[in-house]
C-alpha cells in the first residue's frame, strides 16, 4: 500500500537523521513489458508482476517495505541498510527474477528486471530527493539494457 510505504519512508528518514544511519531505497521495473504484453497478453504481464511481488517478499526482511507503485514498477526500501549491503541483495533478485520461469497459457514467460539503487543521506539528503535519485539510476540501468543494476551517485559537498 504506497500511503503505507511513504509514512514508513518518512519514518526511517527521520530515524536515520536522528541516528546518523543510512538506509536504501530501491526503484524497480520489470523489463520489456510492452513486449511481454504483444506475446503474453494483460493476464501474462500480470503473471509477471505477481511473480515479482512475491520474489520482493521473499527477498526482502520484515523490517524492509516493499511496494508497488503501478504497472510494472516497485519500490523497495532496506532499513539500515547502505549502498553495498543494498547492492549485494538487489543482485540476488535480479539474479532470480532472470533465472524464474512464469507458467501462463501452457507457456513459459521469462523476464528480467532493472533496478535503480539510492541511499539516504549520501546520494540525496530529503525523502523527494531519494526517490528522484533512484529513479534517475533505473532509468539509466533501462538505458545501458536492462537486467541490471545502477548505483545513484553520491553527492560531495566540497570543505571551505
Amino acid at each position: 500500500h504506497r500511503a503505507h510505504f511513504e509514512e514508513q519512508l518518512c519514518r526511517e528518514a527521520d530515524l536515520s537523521s536522528r541516528e546518523q544511519r543510512e538506509f536504501a531505497l530501491v526503484a524497480i521495473a520489470v523489463d520489456n513489458l510492452d513486449e511481454i504484453r504483444q506475446n503474453h497478453g494483460l493476464d501474462g504481464c500480470e503473471r509477471v508482476i505477481e511473480a515479482l511481488g512475491r520474489l520482493l517478499r521473499a527477498g526482502t526482511r520484515a523490517m524492509d517495505a516493499p511496494c508497488r507503485l503501478g504497472g510494472d514498477r516497485f519500490v523497495v526500501l532496506l532499513s539500515g541498510v547502505g549502498l553495498a549491503t543494498a547492492h549485494s541483495r538487489m543482485e540476488q533478485l535480479r539474479r532470480q527474477c532472470a533465472q524464474h520461469i512464469v507458467a501462463h497459457n501452457g507457456q513459459q514467460i521469462p523476464f528480467t528486471v532493472s533496478m535503480g539503487v539510492a541511499s539516504f543521506p549520501h546520494t540525496a539528503g530529503l525523502v523527494d530527493e531519494l526517490m528522484r535519485s533512484a529513479d534517475r539510476a533505473l532509468a539509466s540501468a533501462r538505458d545501458k539494457g536492462g537486467n541490471r543494476i545502477v548505483l545513484a551517485s553520491i553527492q560531495f559537498t566540497p570543505a571551505n
